[in-house]
């Protein structure tokens, strides 16, 4: 992982991912296997965006204590978020699909 800005594709690609999951969810029935996999991968790419962002605000929060702290918490939030993010895709793919 790099401190670099998220890029426009990144971007790019959360939205359409965002897009296609509010089109697709309906009041009707379980989310689809799809579904869930694309809002799984969805909340990965936000969870590592934001720990990007995080790394890349640093160097001027360091300045002060109190704002690296609260930094400090949101990555340990944000990381834990990718994590389960991530088992959650894993339980979706590995799910009986019966």
């Amino acid at each position: 992982m790099t401190n670099e800005p998220i890029t426009k594709d990144g971007r790019r690609r959360i939205l359409e991912a965002l897009m296609y999951l509010h089109d697709a969810t309906s009041a009707e029935g379980p989310a689809s296997r799809e579904e869930a996999e694309i809002l799984s991968g969805v909340m990965t790419m936000l969870a590592f965006s934001g720990i990007d962002v995080a790394r890349r605000v640093r160097a001027g929060a360091d300045l002060d204590p109190a704002a690296a702290r609260v930094l400090d918490e949101f990555e340990e939030h944000i990381t834990r978020a990718a994590s389960l993010s991530q088992q959650f895709l894993g339980l979706v793919q590995h799910a009986d699909p019966s």
